[in-house]
């Protein structure tokens, strides 16, 4: 048998301000975004800073997906998946969209050659 709650008595005139009685729902996190922040981030594994033409590599992590490339320090980043390189900031941009396991193309100038090297994208969890 189920209990129910005692009426209470309605004063005469008044009625409900709208939507009072609408069912509650719980608010959750979108598959996305609890993908997004349960899932480790793309990781190249370089610190860079800009320069005329691109992004220069300031450094290169031990074991990252950059040190595996080929990537050294004083390469010039010029592009990245066809896309050019104007500040460090497209390439934070353009590594945020990809996920690891993802191969990129890098235009690299070293010395006065330029080279196109793929790497395939490390993670970094959270």
């Amino acid at each position: 048998m189920a209990l129910m709650a005692p009426r209470l008595p309605t004063p005469a005139g008044w009625t409900p301000p709208e939507g009072a009685f609408e069912p509650v729902t719980q608010a959750t996190p979108s598959d996305a975004a609890a993908e997004q922040t349960d899932s480790p981030r793309a990781f190249l594994g370089v610190t860079s800073m800009d320069e005329e033409g691109g992004v220069v590599v300031q450094q290169v992590s031990e074991g990252s997906a950059a040190e595996k490339a080929g990537l050294q320090r004083g390469h010039l980043l010029m592009e990245i998946d066809g896309k050019a390189l104007a500040a460090v900031q497209d390439l934070l941009d353009a590594l945020s969209k990809k996920k690891p396991g993802d191969i990129i193309a890098l235009k690299v100038k070293r010395d006065l050659e330029t080279l196109n090297i793929s790497a395939t994208l490390g993670a970094r969890s959270q």
